[in-house]
């Protein structure tokens, strides 16, 4: 049986694989890729040529579990991979 279930602590953790066998993996959604900075001087540099174009980019980060993580160890996790800028909404 396949699965995807959202589990941890932000709701940014989707846990995926066989419910019968290893391997897990976790995908963690990261931050934002882009600082505002890089993301003006993108935008900048496309408007003539494609007006209204909006631009935006996140980090996902794939862990290949060899068993489940409890909820400390989640967040533990998730506090090493959260850096950069905050993520909006994509």
């Amino acid at each position: 049986m396949r699965y995807t279930k959202p589990v941890g602590v932000s709701g940014k953790i989707t846990l995926s694989g066989d419910s019968d066998a290893m391997p897990q993996f976790l995908k963690l959604r990261g931050r934002n890729a882009l600082s505002a900075f890089r993301r003006k001087k993108l935008l900048d540099a496309v408007a003539a040529d494609i007006p209204g174009l909006d631009v935006a980019a996140e980090y996902w980060h794939f862990i290949e579990l060899q068993r489940a993580l409890d909820a400390a160890e989640l967040r533990k996790l998730e506090r090493i991979l959260s850096y950069g800028p905050h993520s909006s909404d994509i």
